[in-house]
């Protein structure tokens, strides 16, 4: 069994900003119309729309999940490497540490334990959906209306950029 910690399988989003609803539409038919795509993965939001965080990142309870799941894998990743650490250095027989055997495991697992749950904070943030994010934030503030299409592939998220191109006025994509 394959744990998979980090977000996504390869899964990628592409944002086109388009100056008009009947381009935006017409690109919104195209994509629906081509069978790479999957109709719940396209999403066309309108100038001004209230929810469009929602049509973004649809799958928020799967991002903390996936959070959680590797925020604890890397934690229990911290404490095993900090047991090892300090059986390491138990073994090379220091003399203070033979002294303070539980003090030394206790405060080597502990350190190492947070850096995992803070390597795993590194993992979560995810600053490529920021440039995307921004984008559509600002397009449907300005009265300009975008689609979102959640790829599960890159050869999917070139094809979406080929299909949008001819009509957007800015395309962004996510990892």
């Amino acid at each position: 069994m394959k744990a998979n910690i980090s977000s996504g399988d390869k899964a990628t989003k592409v944002g086109g900003i388009f100056n008009s609803e009947h381009k935006a539409k017409a690109t919104f038919d195209i994509l629906n119309n081509d069978e790479n795509f999957v109709k719940q993965s396209i999403r066309l939001i309108p100038p001004h729309d209230q929810h469009y965080d929602e049509k973004v990142e649809p799958e928020d309870k799967k991002i903390a999940k996936t959070m959680l799941k590797s925020h604890l894998v890397f934690a229990v990743v911290g404490l095993v490497v900090g047991v090892i650490i300090a059986s390491i250095l138990f073994l090379l027989e220091f003399e203070f540490l033979q002294q303070h055997i539980l003090e030394t495991y206790v405060s080597i697992s502990i350190l190492c334990t947070f850096v995992g749950v803070l390597i795993a904070g590194a993992f979560s943030l995810r600053p490529d959906h920021d440039d995307l994010i921004n984008n559509i934030r600002e397009a449907t503030r300005s009265g300009l209306w975008a689609i979102v299409v959640h790829t599960d592939s890159h050869e999917e998220m070139e094809k979406a950029k080929d299909l949008m191109q001819p009509h957007a006025v800015s395309i962004s994509t996510t990892l």
